[in-house]
């Protein structure tokens, strides 16, 4: 018993889909969008339509692709996998979940409230992704929480707050709210915006300077100003033989 479902919502960095449960020194905040696009297939375990108390649980398994900047303040973006798996039980819809909602478990579910343990990963940034010496910040493990009420399966609100782990070891969180079309599990459609908000130690981690980072960022400029310095020269020097010669 096979159904398939798009799902699409705007989300981080632009328009976003549809998918998986699961960004200063003064809090500052930020409104961002996602952009990305998902066409799972559903599929029940059970042959026949299960009622609605049934134990039987329908699993399904979404593939697709999401654009995101390369790293954190990143002008450029890349394409990236995006994977969701969701479990219903019985005849129940599955729960609506955006593309940015991170990892997470419900530990308490009840009357449009949920609330548990959230966690992400955050990926590296290399001097080399930079173009410059600015400092190298490891790959972040996030752990936290996240709360979220939906409304008549029409408006959701939630907020999720973690704790980085290494990298680079700061608060961050976020808020969105989502506005809701579905007919069931044929169809979801989503749109909302987003606000991320981090702390300090987030925020001189990936737009901050370190004394050892500015030193390091003066010698590569001295370096590369002086290479340029000596083709003006190389080229001034091949001009003025060059008039010589005529």
């Amino acid at each position: 018993m096979a159904t398939r479902t798009l799902k699409a919502v705007f989300g981080r960095s632009g328009l976003a889909t549809n998918a998986g449960e699961s960004g200063y020194g003064r809090m500052k905040t930020i409104l961002i969008g996602a952009a990305a696009l998902l066409y799972p297939c559903s599929a029940a375990l059970a042959e026949d339509a299960p009622s609605p108390d049934s134990d039987t649980r329908r699993v399904r398994i979404g593939l697709g692709a999401k654009i995101e900047p390369k790293y954190i303040g990143a002008d450029k973006t890349e394409i990236g996998p995006l994977v969701d798996v969701d479990v219903a039980r019985g005849s129940k819809q599955f729960k609506f979940e955006a593309p940015d909602d991170n990892f997470a478990i419900a530990l308490y579910s009840k009357n449009g409230f949920r609330f548990g343990p959230v966690a992400n990963i955050e990926g590296s940034r290399k001097d080399k992704d930079v173009g410059a010496p600015v400092g190298k910040v490891k790959t972040t493990f996030e752990a936290g929480a996240f709360a979220q009420y939906e409304m008549h399966d029409s408006l959701r609100f939630r907020g999720e707050l973690r704790k980085g782990l290494g990298g680079h070891d700061g608060l961050v969180g976020s808020l969105a709210v989502d506005k809701i079309w579905r007919a069931g599990d044929k169809y979801v459609f989503s749109i909302g915006p987003r606000v991320l908000f981090s702390d300090s130690k987030y925020q001189r981690a990936y737009f901050g300077v370190t004394p050892a980072a500015s030193v390091a960022a003066r010698r590569w400029l001295s370096l590369h100003t002086g290479k340029l310095e000596r083709r003006k020269d190389e080229h001034r020097r091949a001009e003025e033989e060059r008039r010589e010669a005529e």
